[in-house]
């Protein structure tokens, strides 16, 4: 698990959404797409595409690896 970010309090909607929060997590990190990718056990085709809402789908397993791994919490509320 990387070192925690900055606080990102964000409604999301969809794939596109966790991209857009993947995406300015890793700017404040201050990280590359490459490095991230391979921190993170994944390609940097993968996360490119992530970050840019072009993941239709995705394993939702991975999902939530990525983002447990990037210091994200998961709250769903009703």
């Amino acid at each position: 698990m990387l070192p925690p970010g900055n606080k990102i309090d964000h409604e999301v909607k969809s794939l596109a959404d966790i991209g857009v929060l993947v995406r300015a997590d890793r700017k404040a990190r201050g990280r590359n797409q490459t490095d991230l990718a391979a921190l993170l056990g994944v390609g940097r085709r993968f996360l490119s595409e992530l970050e840019r809402g072009e993941k239709e789908f995705i394993d939702a397993n991975l999902m939530f690896k990525v983002l447990r791994d990037l210091g994200f919490t998961i709250r769903i509320e009703k």
